[in-house]
């Protein structure tokens, strides 16, 4: 079926809502509005989503490229660009603008106009269907924002009794996360308080702390008039005291850490393109240390690593490189983790790929041990999974995802692979045979950190790339909710060991969440987080104004002075607490290790 060559002129102007539907012979796109016509530079950012429907009655595989006039840099999205459809079968794709694809003025208030192509082409036939989108936005710098109506409200106990001298903080909760916009005077006598709110399309969150209390949160609808009732309940956050043991510094930063089921040893891989020197690349290791800090082995990879695992035994460690060019050979490798030599050792390359898989170059970004640790998935970013025996590296079962395979955790019995795939959705996968069981649509990938499985096994934790927590059903894909971060950088995903909620960390803020959806609390900006073994605390980090941080866990209070020696970082990698809780172990992109004893 031909497609013909379609050019179609879409413009996305301040204040329209309407969705746009275009339609070829073989393609109807569904153009939702941008969403949002004011952002914050460097904070915010508007992005649209278009769902592509496959009218045809074949299987259409398509490749998709959004091109911004006049900028070489175009968005990474989606991951990866090629999109499988069956007959009818629908799926999203997002663009988005920011300060790196963007070219925005950070400085001042601009009206900015940038012009979009957006391609489908189809792979069979090579016809394309293409149209134009003008966006009309306007930035602000946070300290140009005019004022609009403002905030009332009230601050009390548990008891319903006001509390005086309360000191209420309005902050951004979808883009600026943990700052302050305006800071009131303390509570009157009655626990009242005003807040002016600015004039910009957000959802904010108040902060209310007093001496004894533990604070309390409460959060805004969009509006200009608004009131809220915060309640603080009293208490202290507890004593929580992490001791330096051990740091560590290696020219090469880490990507990734995982720990031996009982604590005893680490297993960091330096990689994710994290040096000063692109030829630095070839000297990345793989690097096994005790949790008292020894250096049991390192291993030379001979490339960059994205994807690396240890056994929960403790006895096995598996790796893969991912070249920087296409061509470049990618291997992956068993190791003996007593000895730190390789048992065998394969050519990505050399696995056998769908058909499908070939539009993309067989690169491995996860590669993970299951609970039981005698089998090992590995995933390409041209979408193929494989689940293979430890001790020969043969496939014992082998599936198509439709998208690069960015993590994969197994079911606590072994008998699902949970897979998180490029092509915005979550798969339920048997390792036994390759088959799928159900996929979920959760917006886009996630972080090596961004999947997470609840205590009782209910639930899935997805930190979306577009910014997106959401929470999945297990049994059958369901999602329960899903709630934007405040930036598409969303890093971790971690469930409360007792089931009491879930976090997600951004790089605009951290919120926990109850299992509805519900915000419990916000915090900072965090990378990586660890709920202590008895739920009662939460590391996580880093940020600007401190590096890692101790939360009460029930209330986000920060515990005082549990850093006996403060530890900047940028970009952490790792934040893991050893089973029994009385060790922590962080890694980050600049190859800062560091061990700590919880006291």
């Amino acid at each position: 079926m031909a497609w013909g060559l379609v050019l179609l002129g879409l413009v996305l102007a301040l204040g329209r809502a309407e969705a746009e539907t275009l339609q070829s012979g073989s393609l109807r796109l569904e153009v939702e509005p941008v969403d949002g016509t004011q952002f914050v530079t460097n904070i915010d950012f508007p992005f649209q989503r278009i769902r592509v429907t496959n009218l045809t009655s074949r299987s259409l595989t398509l490749w998709f490229q959004a091109q911004l006039e006049g900028y070489e840099t175009n968005p990474p999205f989606p991951q990866p660009n090629a999109l499988y459809l069956g007959p009818g079968e629908s799926n999203q794709v997002y663009t988005f603008l920011d300060v790196l694809y963007g070219g925005l003025d950070l400085d001042h208030a601009n009206q900015v106009t940038r012009r979009w192509t957006f391609t489908f082409q189809d792979q069979d036939s090579g016809q394309e269907v293409s149209w134009s989108s003008t966006w009309e936005l306007t930035t602000w710098d946070w300290d140009e924002l005019p004022e609009a109506g403002g905030v009332r409200g009230r601050v009390v106990d548990q008891d319903g009794q006001p509390v005086s001298g309360a000191r209420v903080a309005l902050y951004s909760a979808a883009s600026t996360g943990y700052r302050d916009i305006a800071v009131s005077n303390t509570t009157d006598a009655q626990g009242d308080f005003s807040l002016p709110l600015p004039a910009v399309r957000d959802h904010f969150f108040l902060l209310a702390s007093a001496q004894g209390y533990l604070y309390g949160f409460a959060t805004l609808e969009e509006g200009t008039q608004v009131s809220a009732e915060i309640t603080l309940t009293q208490g202290e956050p507890g004593q929580v005291r992490l001791r330096p043991l051990v740091a560590r510094q290696e020219d090469i930063g880490f990507w990734r850490g995982v720990m031996a089921g009982d604590g005893s040893k680490f297993l960091v891989v330096q990689g994710m393109e994290n040096w000063s020197d692109p030829s630095q690349r070839t000297r990345c290791h793989l690097r096994l240390y005790s949790i008292s800090g020894d250096l049991l082995w390192a291993l030379d990879m001979g490339g960059q690593s994205w994807a690396a695992d240890l056994s929960a035994d403790g006895r096995y460690a598996v790796y893969a490189t991912l070249a920087e060019s296409s061509g470049e050979a990618n291997h992956f490798a068993l190791v003996d983790a007593t000895s730190g030599q390789e048992v065998w050792r394969q050519q990505v390359e050399d696995l056998p790929a769908s058909s499908q898989a070939a539009l993309s170059d067989p690169k491995c970004r996860e590669i993970v041990f299951n609970h039981a640790g005698d089998l090992i998935a590995l995933g390409t970013d041209a979408g193929d999974l494989y689940f293979l025996d430890r001790d020969t590296g043969q496939i014992q079962a082998q599936a198509f995802l439709y998208g690069m395979v960015r993590r994969i955790l197994f079911a606590p019995d072994d008998s699902v692979a949970f897979v998180s795939s490029g092509d915005g959705y979550l798969y339920a996968v048997k390792p036994s045979d390759g088959s799928i069981l159900w996929r979920s649509f959760v917006e886009a990938w996630a972080y090596t950190r961004g999947l997470d499985l609840s205590p009782d096994g209910q639930y899935l934790a997805v930190a979306a790339k577009t910014g997106f927590g959401v929470l999945v059903r297990t049994s059958d894909g369901s999602r329960i909710f899903r709630r934007f971060t405040g930036n598409f950088n969303t890093y971790v995903a971690r469930f409360h060991p007792q089931g009491e909620g879930v976090f997600f960390g951004s790089k605009v803020h951290g919120v926990f969440l109850d299992l509805s959806g519900r915000p419990l609390w916000f915090t900072r900006k965090a990378h990586a987080a660890a709920f202590s073994p008895d739920g009662s605390y939460l590391v996580c980090g880093p940020d600007d104004e401190a590096g890692l941080r101790v939360l009460h866990a029930a209330s986000g209070t920060p515990v005082p002075d549990a850093m006996t020696a403060p530890y900047q970082a940028i970009g952490l990698t790792m934040c893991e607490l050893t089973p029994d809780g009385s060790r922590l172990v962080t890694a980050d992109e600049e190859g800062n290790l560091r061990i700590y004893q919880v006291e």
